[in-house]
């Protein structure tokens, strides 16, 4: 054998190590918690008609991952996910924790001693075989230490789909959990704090801007609690025709909401009337996508909302912009605070194609930002709402002012009209005289 043979060996062994070793997550107290994106293989099944039989034979079309949390994307595909885990704690019972809410389907195999068993998220398993009853996908292994198992995941999902894959104790995922759901809660107490306060500031004003306002915050938060899995235990929803569709429907109409308050509060059809059609035509789009949507054509009907927000967005930034530069100085408040949650979205966006890490402040951006943007632009409301009142009090001063001037120059004419008068009887009175 000569050199190059034994060199193309050694590359050929050390890459089927790698390969191997690439899938096998080895679970301690030290690596509680972390993802384990990049220790997992990635199976693309576009026909979405291999069973999981055929897929155990399929190893070498599997794709090693090389993100901590990889991003399947939007393709309508069925993403099959493998790894072997082993337990070197002193845990018996470790939980798998599927932190990705709105995913259509969801279906965990585990082969432990030669024996498959499997839980389909259709048929229960999202929280419901374990103590915790949660919007994520959780899944118990009883894994004494040293014993290996091997795992797959088939997900499908309509709307945007990635993987953050990590493995607790009962104790860790309960903190975990915890933590998430308190953030969930001060964040909904926030919203629903400043909905209330500005209804009660519509009823006291009877100002449009109000309502329009607090439509608009209402389905952020819709949006919102849509996109944390918080809606479908809320609301008890256990229809997948209902749920398969609610996300892309609260995205949809909190677009919607959007544009009535840009509308409202910018006062587009008086100031900027090309613009104001412009936001009708983002209307018609999110409209466009809601019948989509209703027909069944769900994919596209999610692209299309992700397309009209982002347009729509790019041109209420342009157009609040101009206005705060000319004359309006409210505005300023409304831009700074829809600067803010673009900026929240695209941290959002950008953890999702792992540009910036999937950490907790990425996870929340939106939910952040989206409270930074109630507070600014309430503020933005209040300080309108003064200008229209000092408008109108300047006004009525004005009005005032001329209606004592009037006062003022009437009694004045009466004056001299009463010295005219009396001048002219006196004339006429010694006119009277002489004769």
């Amino acid at each position: 054998m000569n050199f190059r043979a034994i060199l193309f060996l050694l590359f050929v062994f050390a890459y089927s190590s790698f390969a191997n070793a690439n899938d096998y997550v080895t679970f301690s107290i030290e690596n509680c918690g972390e993802y384990i994106g990049k220790n997992i293989s990635i199976l693309k099944d576009q026909t979405r008609s291999l069973t999981f039989d055929e897929v155990r034979q399929l190893n070498e079309k599997f794709i090693a991952s090389d993100e901590d949390v990889p991003n399947l994307g939007v393709d309508g595909a069925n993403n099959w996910i493998k790894f072997s885990l082993k337990n070197y704690s002193d845990v018996d019972e470790l939980i798998i924790n599927l932190s990705q809410t709105n995913i259509d389907n969801v279906v965990f195999y585990w082969i432990k001693d030669g024996v498959v068993d499997s839980i389909d998220s259709r048929f229960g398993g999202k929280g419901d075989n374990l103590g915790f009853n949660h919007q994520y996908y959780l899944f118990e292994l009883p894994l004494k230490k040293g014993e290996e198992v091997e795992c797959y995941f088939k997900l499908f999902s309509h709307t945007q789909l990635s993987a953050p894959i990590s493995i607790h104790t009962p104790k860790s995922l309960f903190n975990s959990l915890l933590q998430s759901d308190i953030f969930s809660a001060i964040y909904i107490g926030l919203m629903l704090s400043m909905i209330l306060y500005n209804i009660f500031l519509y009823f006291s004003t009877r100002q449009a801007h109000y309502y329009t306002y607090v439509n608009y915050i209402f389905w952020v938060v819709v949006a919102q609690m849509a996109i944390l899995g918080l809606l479908e235990p809320l609301l008890d929803l256990d229809n997948k025709w209902v749920t398969s569709r609610l996300l892309t429907f609260s995205g949809a109409i909190s677009g919607i909401a959007a544009i009535f308050f840009v509308k409202s509060f910018l006062q587009t059809a008086q100031e900027s009337p090309k613009f104001n059609v412009l936001l009708n035509v983002f209307i018609v789009g999110y409209v466009v996508a809601i019948i989509l949507l209703i027909a069944g054509i769900i994919t596209p009907a999610y692209k299309m909302v992700n397309f009209v927000a982002g347009g729509g967005s790019t041109i209420v930034l342009i157009l609040a912009f101009r206005l705060s530069r000319e004359k309006y100085r409210q505005t300023k408040y409304f831009l700074f605070a829809w600067c803010i949650f673009l900026i929240s979205v695209l941290v959002y966006v950008l953890k999702d194609y792992n540009i910036l890490p999937h950490n907790f402040f990425t996870l929340r951006s939106v939910q952040i930002g989206s409270v930074i943007e109630a507070i600014l632009l309430s503020f933005a409301l209040g300080d309108k709402i003064n200008i229209y009142r000092k408008e109108n009090e300047d006004s009525q001063a004005r009005e005032l002012a001329v209606s004592l001037e009037n006062e003022r120059l009437v009694k004045e004419q009466n004056v001299l009209l009463e010295q005219k008068v009396d001048e002219r009887t006196r004339e006429l009175t010694e006119s009277n005289d002489s004769l």
